[in-house]
């Protein structure tokens, strides 16, 4: 009778390929693959984002361009803007996810 959470996943929206107006993200890119930051301290990612179709936009009605994940909030956690918080000294992955899922991480290390 408990209620048991097994496992997230975020959802996706996708174009369909018959779609005329709207094409999804090919890819995702950042400045750089890793970050050192000193604890306190904060960083804010700028990703950027290529399209299947560059005559189609993307889709952004219901959904925000992009999503991110730390993997360990104890040592760093990212807002829904993308501004990264250090928390305590380690290391942990930052997930950036597009729309439809396509995804960039980034290591980032606190000192």
């Amino acid at each position: 009778g408990k209620k048991v959470t097994l496992a997230k996943s975020i959802t996706l929206h996708i174009a369909g390929s018959c779609s005329k107006k709207y094409t999804n993200v090919k890819s995702v890119s950042l400045n750089k693959n890793s970050y050192t930051i000193k604890k306190g301290n904060t960083l804010q990612l700028m990703p950027k984002r290529s399209r299947y179709d560059r005559k189609k936009r993307l889709s952004t009605k219901h959904t925000k361009p992009f999503r991110f994940l730390s993997s360990n909030k104890s040592v760093a956690t990212v807002s829904v803007n993308g501004k990264i918080q250090a928390k305590r000294s380690g290391v942990c992955n930052i997930y950036v996810f597009a729309a439809n899922g396509c995804n960039k991480k980034v290591r980032v290390r606190v000192r």
